[in-house]
């Protein structure tokens, strides 16, 4: 679908020559046959009209007929001469009742097919903005003439203005909100549906597992009781003797010790020395050890102390010999 103001000022160019004929000063179209009859090239005195069968192409930089021999005087052409406007004479649109709807604003057609697919009929600027642009297609009973187009009325009750201005767009807008509040509402609705469903779903497990918690809990406490006597019990045996009792208890098993260990008892374990026993036959007693060092006292005088005892014992036996002798 295209615009025709977009294809006046392209220029027409022919296939065969290659020859530039000029521009295109207006598409001619047939409103109550919905035709497109062909267009005018140039102005004036050098007008020439090409029919819609002679255009090959209708580009978007040019238009392409087959040849110059095609392009004739608008006069030899005599329905497009019939429905060719002026620019300033617009085509007025009116009913069969004597309204009049506005004039022609402009055409689309089909370029491929070279058909009306529908025009737009304008008001006035002030109308056109608050109501919009009227939008008619190719009506049944439409009366194309050289001055106006004449519509019937059933027909055109059945169309409204094109969707645009400011009423048709305030219009608009209330029915989008319309939608858009409905489909807000039935998205809030579906939340709460769906968060009130969690919530319920969320609460009853809850309460399942409190539930299970509360039997598990009943359970232990039942058998907490059984087991807990026996380890206390053991515990208490276990329990180690406080310290005094411990000290009595060593104390009672200790031997009373004798006489003769009270003086050598504390030595010793101060010294930490061992005390030798004495010579029965020298009376002499043993150098005691150092229970630290474990070595043996020095015994150099050892031999001297015994020649000493042996000397007196020696004069004792001879003086003994003696008085035996003078008995």
């Amino acid at each position: 679908m295209r615009d025709i103001r977009t294809i006046t000022g392209l220029r027409v160019l022919s296939v065969e020559e290659g020859a530039d004929l000029g521009a295109v000063s207006q598409v001619v179209v047939d409103l109550a046959a919905g035709n497109v009859l062909g267009i005018i090239v140039g102005s004036g005195s050098v007008e020439k009209a090409v029919r819609a069968e002679d255009i090959q192409t209708i580009g978007t930089d040019v238009v392409m007929i087959s040849s110059r021999d095609v392009a004739g005087a608008v006069q030899e052409h005599p329905e497009l001469a019939a429905h060719r406007r002026e620019p300033v004479n617009p085509l007025g649109v009116f009913t069969k009742s004597g309204r009049k709807l506005g004039i022609v604003a402009t055409v689309f057609i089909d370029p491929l097919d070279k058909v009306v697919t529908r025009y737009e009929v304008s008001a006035g600027p002030l109308k056109d903005v608050t109501d919009g642009i009227l939008t008619l297609p190719v009506i049944d009973g439409t009366i194309h003439g050289q001055d106006a187009i004449i519509l019937p009325d059933a027909a055109v009750a059945q169309f409204g203005r094109e969707i645009g201005g400011l009423r048709a767009a305030l219009g608009r807008l209330g029915e989008t909100a319309g939608v858009k509040y409905r489909q807000a509402a039935d998205g809030v609705e579906k939340v709460v549906e769906s968060s009130s469903e969690t919530l319920r779903k969320n609460a009853r497990v809850a309460r399942e597992k409190a539930a299970e918690l509360s039997e598990q809990m009943r359970r232990e406490k039942e058998e907490t009781p059984q087991q807990s006597e026996a380890p206390e019990e053991a515990v208490e045996a276990a329990q180690p003797a406080p310290a005094e009792e411990a000290q009595d208890a060593q104390v009672l098993e200790q031997p009373e010790p004798g006489i003769g260990d009270v003086e050598t008892a504390a030595p010793a374990e101060e010294e930490h020395e061992e005390v030798q026993p004495c010579c029965a036959e020298t009376h002499e007693d043993v150098q005691p050890c150092c229970a630290e060092t474990h070595e043996e006292a020095p015994q150099s005088d050892a031999p001297a102390a015994d020649a000493d005892v042996e000397e007196p014992a020696q004069e004792a036996a001879t003086a003994d010999e003696q008085s035996e002798e003078k008995q």
